[in-house]
């Protein structure tokens, strides 16, 4: 196998591991304070108690509520949409049914919604029934029933209660599947954004009238073409001309839930996530209410690829954890690999190499230096390979974007970290309009100096 030594695929400079050569002269042992993380699991024994504990964290034991919002606990359409309307009502999400398994959601009505309270149930009687309806009317409270003939109307319903202001962003998700819904419900419900749930094929009628209405600014598409296709996807373009329309999708519920973390993590700006499991709804479902709380995104824990997510997690700042469900929906590996101190040291190296294709991309010569150690014995000619590389570039008119994917620890220690990634560059000629886009297998070594990861060299593997 050949190696090439490079640095960032393009800048021809030859890096002999010169960190590892003074190593003796530094302190090459980690040195840096971990965060301190706290995890919080609120759970009950079944779902319609798990959503009274989810309550309970939300809202103080001595409050008296003005509403209270029931939703089925057997499917999950009805509350999808409800995130924002109980936002709006400053009301928690309880899980109801027949009057037997609503009775958990009742006890929790009885002491904490006042008399003569408003509670607003979604769905038709097939999925909260007449009985818990006349037992809460009975009571002397208000009970208002949003609902439709099927699972499209019932979300019509509720958006249209909701009184959405013209221009506000708005996200379009799948009505037959309950992953991609319930990863945007929690900023929805921070934002006021509506969810409107719509058939993989086609806009119903109401929906259109929906956006015509609402004029949004934006509309985000949740899920793949799977789940919401590309006909539906030109439909809204077509409807909405003046709006921008963007998909938020992963190759699964998983990718496409970090994606909506990762997409709106930098403007919810919190060191909180909620956790909860991608394979079953109603935790998630009622915990759009704690995270909307939190100013936090909810994010299906994928247990196949728990270090890559943890790795996103670290990068982003996030230190407090709340799970949502017991073991069965959510397992204590969850907590272990938030635990890890590997998963700690991925993020930092991460970051690393984010600032430095930064810094290439800014053309920042010292944002790129800044992740390469000044006693590097090269350190001179390395920063000046690279702004002899930018000098070029402006000189030939020609902007180029760097990014780095696939990471993976290949090994690590205190002090010397080894990992393989993938660099992509795209080259544009300024003057012709076109691209060029180039590929490039990365092993890296990296040396912890002082607490802090720096770059000691980049090899090209042909």
């Amino acid at each position: 196998m050949l190696k090439k030594r490079i640095i960032a695929s393009t800048l021809s400079l030859l890096l002999l591991s010169p960190l590892a050569q003074i190593s003796n002269t530094l302190n090459v042992q980690a040195t840096t304070e971990t965060p301190v993380k706290s995890i919080t699991r609120v759970q009950g024994t079944n779902r319609f108690k798990t959503s009274v504990e989810i309550a309970k964290k939300v809202f103080s034991d001595d409050i008296t509520l003005d509403n209270v919002v029931l939703t089925s606990g057997y499917d999950f359409p009805d509350g999808l949409s409800g995130s924002t309307l109980a936002k709006k009502l400053n009301a928690p999400i309880l899980m109801a049914g027949n009057l037997s398994d609503s009775q958990d959601a009742l006890n929790y009505i009885y002491a904490h919604l006042k008399q003569n309270g408003n509670v607003y149930i979604l769905g038709g009687i097939g999925v909260v029934s007449k009985d818990t309806e006349d037992t809460l009317n009975n009571k002397g409270y208000i009970v208002t029933r949003l609902s439709g003939k099927d699972r499209i109307e019932t979300n019509d319903s509720i958006v249209n209660f909701l009184g959405t202001p013209t221009e506000t962003p708005v996200f379009i998700a799948s009505a037959n599947s309950f992953p991609d819904a319930l990863s945007v419900s929690s900023i929805a419900a921070i934002n006021g954004y509506p969810i409107l749930l719509t058939e993989v094929n086609s806009l119903s009628s109401s929906i259109k009238d929906d956006l015509s209405k609402i004029k949004p600014s934006t509309v985000y598409i949740v899920g793949g073409t799977g789940v919401v296709s590309s006909d539906v996807e030109s439909s809204i373009k077509t409807l909405l001309p003046s709006s921008s329309v963007q998909r938020i999708s992963g190759a699964n519920r998983f990718e496409t839930s970090m994606d909506v973390f990762t997409t709106f993590s930098s403007s919810l700006n919190t060191a909180n996530v909620v956790l909860s499991s991608g394979l079953d709804f109603p935790d998630a479902l009622c915990g759009s209410q704690l995270a909307a709380k939190l100013n936090a995104s909810i994010v299906l824990a994928d247990e196949n690829n728990l270090d890559t997510q943890q790795v996103e997690y670290n990068i982003k700042g996030i230190t407090n954890f709340y799970i949502l469900g017991g073991t069965s929906a959510v397992s204590d590996n969850v907590e272990e690999a938030i635990n890890s101190n590997e998963n700690e040291e991925m993020a930092n190296i991460r970051n690393v190499l984010t600032t430095f294709y930064t810094g290439l991309n800014q053309k920042d010569i010292n944002k790129a230096m800044s992740v390469i150690h000044e006693y590097n014995p090269y350190y001179d000619s390395m920063k000046q390979a690279i702004q002899n590389s930018f000098n070029k570039d402006n000189s030939d008119n020609i902007s180029e974007i760097y990014t780095d994917e696939s990471f993976t620890i290949v090994s690590i220690t205190d002090s010397v970290a080894i990992i393989n990634y993938i660099e992509k560059r795209i080259s544009t000629n300024n003057n012709t309009g076109l691209t060029d886009s180039q590929t490039y297998n990365i092993h890296a070594t990296l040396y912890k100096i002082n607490g802090k990861w720096y770059i000691d060299d980049l090899n090209q593997i042909e």
